[in-house]
């Protein structure tokens, strides 16, 4: 299978939730990213809600025959983690994916035992608190490989800058 185009992976990512959610730029600069990875990569994203970020991650790990890891306890609307799943299931091809429906820290064990080499590719895009994001980082930002890439969506907001500025720092 061919990797798709920005434009075919656009189709339908844009009729996933709103561009608000995940702009157009951002779109096109994850898509470079994902596009660079190796064949195989493993990549962990944190904060799925509606699946507008999953859905293009979806499209691109199919082509590359990625495992990923998606990891969001949907507490404020329950309903969204089955509507994910259908998005992701029947409107992506099929790749390999698992869903962790829990907070990222309850996340943990199973994220060690799925990532034992690493993780290629790190998307944190949860809760803005930034004890949250601590932990989210302390989790799985940890596991990415040497040359492997984090992003942290929101980071001009105050909760998640307050978090990731010490964690790249230290």
């Amino acid at each position: 299978m061919s990797v798709p185009t920005l434009d075919e992976v656009m189709a339908l990512t844009s009729t996933i939730s709103n561009v608000h959610i995940l702009q157009i730029a951002e779109c096109a600069a994850m898509y470079e990213v994902l596009c660079g990875l190796p064949d195989g990569a493993v990549l962990i994203e944190v904060g799925c809600d509606v699946g507008r970020s999953s859905s293009l991650i979806a499209q691109v790990a199919a082509a590359r025959g990625f495992l990923t890891i998606h990891v969001d306890p949907w507490e404020e609307f329950k309903d969204r983690a089955k509507d994910w799943m259908e998005n992701v299931a029947e409107r992506c091809e099929w790749h390999r994916f698992v869903v962790l429906h829990m907070t990222t820290e309850a996340a943990e064990v199973h994220i060690r035992r799925l990532t034992p080499d690493g993780v290629d590719f790190a998307f944190i895009d949860g809760c803005h608190d930034p004890d949250v994001v601590a932990r989210d980082l302390e989790v799985v930002a940890t596991r990415v490989k040497v040359g492997g890439f984090l992003l942290a969506h929101d980071y001009p907001s105050g909760g998640v800058t307050e978090a990731v500025e010490p964690f790249v720092e230290a």
